[in-house]
């Protein structure tokens, strides 16, 4: 059995209760029926019964939904997880391509990658953060609300304020804004959450920009305009999909080159690698390169690595999702979040792995032994993988104005480094009016965080 099925029982003549057969949600809509036309011929019935039977035929319906987002869930991770494990991401990639482009002579750039594709690339290439720039409060409360978990949520909002305000107005015809074209483009808010997933490239082939930049005139002012190309390029997540829209149309140009061997790239065993491709297209002079089939071979590497990026920020949103599904009956609901941001060193990216938990824990100062007082407690989880220190990990707990800090270090270099910064670090806190509760360095690497999907564990770093 689980929680909030309907099953049909049976008291037997021994005073048992037998469970019978489970209850469909059609039977039991008909049993309701049943009973709401025996009470208007009359025959009363306890209302306590009525409420008890529609109270499970709401229980069904919040079951069979919870049941759709957990398959709907696992259906994504089955045709995620392979996409993210091939280890292709286009953000580390992009320093490499970026200097590709630009030792080409400028008149020969558009016939490697289209202006389109370039504008596209340096949109994404404006999220790639340095270190320095994250010491930043603002730019990095800037960073996280732009990193892709809210992607669906900001469009969402932003159709929604236009078509209310649309909705509201009467204007002439010839200035009304065309509200079926948002429809049309999956935005309707009836629209199922598969849909929603496929929003952006919708949005960026059915014309809704015009849509939104018209404006609205409502009772006599105009509101500000909303820009649906700037809520997509501030966004990581719409960013790349503004990528691979624009790669997209480029398979489709090239893609009878796309068919042809490719010799010289195939004799290097460079066709699943971006990186080793351009380190080859770079040491060639342009007259040298055969450009119909290299370009053709470009263009797929930066689709399959632009998938990839794409399948990282996916997996992120549905760790989000899966676990509010599992906190729906809690009193007190956690929640968690898993992100990544670029960070460029050098010509290098490396992405910081950033997990945000939210729990309820017992407070125990606060507490007494009558009655133990639960509080709010954050936890932060930081990880870096830099080639200069190796796999270092940050665990912040904040509870109240209490602070425990706890790293942890892969090499033992690292370790001695972080153990002699700890007295420095503490008083750096403790200026800003934090209290630390513990502080400690620890070698090794912290426990895998895990994802839950069907009462199964989904190693989400696979």
């Amino acid at each position: 059995m689980t929680v909030g099925q309907s099953l049909l029982l049976q008291l037997t003549a021994n005073q048992r209760i037998q469970i019978l057969e489970p209850i469909a949600h059609e039977q039991l809509n008909k049993v309701i029926s049943l009973i709401t036309s025996l009470q208007s011929e009359g025959k009363a019935l306890p209302a306590s019964l009525l409420d008890v039977l529609r109270s499970v035929q709401q229980g069904s319906a919040q079951e069979q939904l919870a049941m759709k987002a957990q398959n709907a869930i696992s259906e994504s991770l089955r045709q995620l997880l392979p996409v993210k494990d091939r280890g292709q991401d286009l953000l580390e990639a992009l320093p490499k391509l970026t200097q590709f482009v630009q030792q080409m002579p400028p008149a020969s750039r558009g016939e490697w990658l289209s202006s389109e594709l370039q504008g596209a690339l340096k949109t994404v290439a404006n999220h790639i953060r340095l270190t320095d720039q994250l010491t930043n409060p603002k730019l990095l409360e800037t960073t996280l609300n732009n990193n892709g978990q809210r992607f669906e949520q900001k469009l969402a909002q932003a159709l929604g304020l236009v078509m209310a305000t649309a909705n509201a107005t009467v204007q002439p015809a010839d200035k009304q804004i065309p509200v079926t074209t948002a429809a049309q483009a999956g935005l309707g808010a009836s629209a199922s959450a598969s849909d929603k997933n496929q929003l952006a490239n919708k949005l960026l082939t059915a014309g809704a920009t015009n849509l939104l930049a018209a404006g609205v005139v409502a009772n006599g002012s105009k509101t500000p305009v909303i820009n649906l190309d700037k809520i997509i390029a501030q966004d990581l997540k719409g960013a790349l999909l503004g990528v691979l829209h624009q790669l997209e149309r480029e398979l489709v140009a090239s893609s009878a080159a796309a068919l042809v061997p490719i010799s010289e790239t195939g004799k290097l065993n460079l066709a699943g690698a971006l990186p080793q491709l351009l380190a080859f297209m770079m040491q060639k002079q342009p007259a040298e390169l055969n450009q119909k089939q290299l370009r053709a071979q470009l263009v797929m590497l930066m689709h399959q690595y632009t998938l990839g990026s794409l399948a990282k920020i996916q997996l992120q949103q549905i760790h989000t999702l899966s676990h509010q599904l599992t906190q729906t009956d809690q009193p007190q609901p956690t929640q968690s979040w898993q992100m990544e941001i670029p960070v460029r060193q050098g010509q290098d990216v490396h992405p910081l792995t950033i997990q945000l938990e939210q729990k309820w824990v017992e407070d125990s100062e606060e507490s007494t032994e009558k009655e133990a007082k639960r509080v709010r407690q954050w936890n932060v989880m930081l990880g870096f993988d830099l080639p200069a220190v190796g796999k270092l990990y940050a665990q912040l707990a904040l509870l109240n104005e209490r602070l425990s800090v706890k790293f942890w270090a892969e090499q033992e270099k690292t370790l001695q480094q972080a153990q002699a910064r700890l007295d420095t670090f503490k008083a750096q806190l403790e200026k800003e009016g934090i209290q630390i509760a513990q502080l400690q360095c620890v070698p090794g690497l912290p426990p895998t965080p895990k994802m839950s999907v069907n009462y199964s564990l989904v190693d989400i770093k696979t």
